[in-house]
């Protein structure tokens, strides 16, 4: 009976160490598990905030290349309402001259045709 016994117990300890190992070894699975799914996210939030401060320098390289265009064409602008102004004004300064000699040879010539040196 004593050796009915003494196996029974040695049955039930080789059976707790196998469960014993069985749950240690699940455990450190489990945890194998999260560690991995840890380092698997940190990896995905530091992607997407590299994937973020890509895009803001894209989006402000963009945005620089958008002004220097508004900026050059602003330039581009004022220049071509000078040049304008300029011809405009040259404009009415020969418009002025021509008129004024105009006016002039028709004095010259009323006069002529006054004292009769000319033949109309």
């Amino acid at each position: 009976m004593l050796a009915a016994e003494e196996s029974r117990k040695n049955e039930i300890r080789t059976k707790m160490q196998q469960t014993d190992e069985m749950v240690h070894s699940t455990q450190a699975r489990a945890e194998k598990e999260r560690k991995k799914k840890y380092s698997y996210n940190v990896i995905k939030r530091t992607d997407r905030q590299e994937t973020v401060k890509r895009i803001s320098k894209i989006n402000d390289y963009q945005r620089e290349k958008i002004l220097e265009r508004i900026e050059n064409d602003n330039e581009r602008a004022e220049r071509i309402r000078m040049e304008k102004a300029a011809l405009l004004d040259t404009r009415q300064k020969l418009r002025k001259e021509v008129d004024l000699q105009k006016t002039k040879v028709l004095d010259v010539f009323e006069r002529m045709k006054r004292k009769g040196k000319i033949d109309v």
